[in-house]
């Protein structure tokens, strides 16, 4: 049978899911009880159903070519983070340059020479933006005392090893090193590997001259 038109926007509204039964009916000019009726159709549910595989491929579609599915679109946006954590290291290391120069001023009015050497005091490689500074309160009450701390900002760093090794990995420009466990090989396989591995650093060798 041939869906007629108001039973192709009836799969439509249907479909869609933005209306109620009530509002879809009355939206193709027809009963609830027509449209319910319809809904039992093998040929509204086909049509219901071809419009749902049809949407899904048109989101698929757009993953690949728009979203992380496109290789060119998880570089840029690879780079992207790279870039924007580069500039918070710069960003730090500017920020500890000017400490180290306002270190050499007198302390404000009111400011104790220690209190100035915990407000602009950095520690030594500071000035690389690799480090962060953290303050931490020891004791509690009077007894409290700020302490500034100066430690390299590790997960930084391990982020941005793990950026730029998927950024290689996607452009196929990194190997996983093999370890080979000899004592399952024989004699003549051991021999035959350190074999090429003197061919190979010989062409090194040759390519240099």
């Amino acid at each position: 049978m041939k869906l007629s038109a108001k039973q192709k926007n009836a799969c439509l509204l249907l479909f869609e899911d933005r209306l109620s039964d009530d509002h879809i009916a009355e939206e193709c000019g027809i009963s609830r009880r027509t449209l319910t009726r319809w809904k039992q159709l093998p040929e509204v549910k086909e049509e219901i159903e071809r419009l749902r595989e049809a949407k899904r491929k048109e989101i698929l579609k757009q993953v690949k070519t728009e979203g992380v599915a496109d290789k060119a679109n998880r570089l840029r946006a690879l780079n992207k983070r790279w870039g924007k954590m580069l500039g918070i290291i710069e960003a730090r290391a500017t920020s500890a340059l000017e400490r180290m120069v306002e270190a050499q001023s007198e302390p404000p009015r009111g400011v104790t020479n220690r209190q100035w050497r915990l407000i602009t005091g950095v520690a030594p490689g500071a000035e690389t933006g690799l480090m962060v500074r953290q303050e931490k309160m020891l004791g509690g009450g009077e007894m409290a005392e700020k302490i500034v701390e100066w430690k390299i900002d590790i997960p930084m760093l391990r982020e941005l090893r793990d950026i730029e090794k998927q950024a290689a990995i996607e452009v196929e420009e990194w190997a996983e090193k093999r370890v080979i466990d000899l004592s399952t090989l024989t004699i003549d396989q051991i021999a035959a590997l350190l074999g090429a591995e003197a061919a190979s650093g010989g062409e090194e060798a040759g390519g240099k001259d």
